[in-house]
């Protein structure tokens, strides 16, 4: 049995028909899987979208390495030039 982000796993109840967002590490970032939207790709890692049903089906395919949920990065506030984020308390500067 393939193990599965829990995050991933909570994402699996519920409507099966629903496009849910995910992270997916491709081992042939050129073999996609039909059944998932490339939203941006990032050479074998991209952010897709499926269908809540297709989840359990994707993380079998032999292509696919790694499927995970998303996960924010906190809430941030941009003021001027520098982003400020509240969750990880750091400074970016844009």
């Amino acid at each position: 049995m393939l193990q599965m982000d829990p995050a991933l796993h909570e994402l699996c109840e519920g409507n099966p028909e629903d496009e849910i967002s995910a992270i997916i590490r491709l081992k042939n970032p050129k073999q996609v899987p039909e059944q998932v939207r490339i939203v941006a790709n990032f050479g074998e890692v991209a952010t897709c979208r499926l269908h809540r049903g297709q989840i359990k089906t994707l993380r079998a395919d032999p292509n696919v390495a790694s499927l995970k949920a998303p996960r924010g990065l906190g809430n941030a506030i941009v003021a001027e030039d520098k982003v400020f984020s509240e969750s990880l308390h750091q400074v970016v500067y844009t």
